[in-house]
């Protein structure tokens, strides 16, 4: 299933290496990188797409602007400072073919018992269920998007999608 992999580097873009060079192997494969910045001109390699947005500009805001300009069918938004370890998508796409699901999240790596799903380092839905990211805090988007795709189907947490969070990054807010 091929997916657009949302990157933030809105609040923490020093942490962009490693989440860039963990994307780096699904390039290619069905999966665009797409780069959220506040400096078009300091983006990193290793996206396929970058949208600038305004400083200041939250995640929410940030995320609804990237929706414009995916291509696959399914989203990914990744929390910033999140690294996605390999394997992560394969258990997010397989759980988005059951049209009974609406949303899937991965586990933060870290988490001694696994991750509730508001709280997750990343979440998957199929664009056209849901072409806008509610606008909330940044802390509450996922909880944000988990709570909108629950009206439309099942919310299901993918033990196996695992994704490291990097001192200084979002993913536990």
């Amino acid at each position: 299933m091929a997916a657009s992999v949302l990157v933030p580097l809105l609040q923490a873009p020093h942490l962009a290496g490693a989440a860039l060079a963990a994307l780096a192997p699904l390039r290619g494969a069905g999966t665009e990188v797409v780069a959220l910045v506040t400096e078009p001109a300091a983006a990193p390699e290793g996206a396929d797409v970058v949208v600038a947005v305004p400083p200041g500009t939250g995640l929410a805001a940030a995320a609804t602007l990237a929706m414009e300009r995916v291509h696959r069918e399914v989203v990914v938004l990744l929390r910033e400072g999140g690294v996605p370890e390999p394997g992560w998508l394969t258990p997010l796409a397989a759980a988005l073919r059951d049209p009974g699901v609406a949303a899937v999240t991965s586990i933060d790596a870290q988490a001694a018992e696994g991750t509730a799903a508001v709280g997750a380092p990343a979440i998957a839905w199929r664009r056209a269920d849901l072409p806008a990211v509610p606008p909330v805090h940044d802390a509450l988007v996922v909880a944000a998007l988990c709570m909108e795709l629950a009206r439309r189907g099942e919310v299901e947490v993918a033990a196996a999608s695992l994704v490291t969070t990097l001192a200084g990054g979002s993913a536990a807010a």
